[in-house]
């Protein structure tokens, strides 16, 4: 497997220890690392590079699967937000109250008017086993407090705090449950 690594701040450090050593990712510069599991499984990475409050919590999973389960999750993961799963109005005011925030100004969502380009890709949230580089499982409450107050989670994350309502908050966690 060949990953494309980036680092838009400071100096990163990619680091898999089962499945190979570190590579230094430095801002500004493109790099690949080549790695390959021999057995399925889950492999936890971590940032080995300091570089900053939120250094330990930078963890990261790599999952290896057979050929063929990996090519169904890989076209899965290429499809767009799934338009059938605004069922009822809480669902349709989610996705509205993340169109029209700052969550679409970070983000994307594949299938949406969501567009950005500095926070991860959205459109599958929910197949993630964890949110926020891996500090915690990925649970609508674990969200709903990420979404609430990131600081309070991860100090120093770069996300910023959304000022939204307790309404506006619970439809905007209602729709990313539908992100499978």
């Amino acid at each position: 497997m060949v990953v494309s690594l980036k680092a838009a701040d400071v100096i990163h450090s990619f680091w898999v220890p089962n499945l190979h050593g570190k590579k230094d990712m430095l801002p500004g510069l493109d790099s690949t690392i080549e790695f390959r599991a021999d057995q399925p499984g889950a492999y936890r990475g971590q940032c080995a590079q300091f570089c900053g409050a939120e250094h330990a919590l930078m963890a990261m999973l790599v999952v290896a699967d057979a050929p063929a389960r990996y090519a169904a999750w890989s076209a899965h993961q290429a499809t767009p937000a799934a338009a059938n799963a605004l069922t009822d109005a809480a669902t349709q005011h989610g996705r509205d109250v993340f169109e029209g925030s700052t969550c679409a100004s970070c983000h994307t969502v594949q299938g949406t008017t969501a567009h950005g380009s500095l926070g991860p890709d959205l459109t599958h949230l929910m197949s993630r086993q964890s949110i926020a580089a891996g500090v915690l499982a990925n649970t609508p409450g674990n969200l709903a407090s990420w979404i609430h107050d990131p600081q309070a989670v991860k100090p120093g994350t770069l996300m910023p705090r959304v000022a939204l309502s307790d309404t506006d908050l619970q439809a905007l966690v209602l729709w990313l449950g539908t992100l499978q």
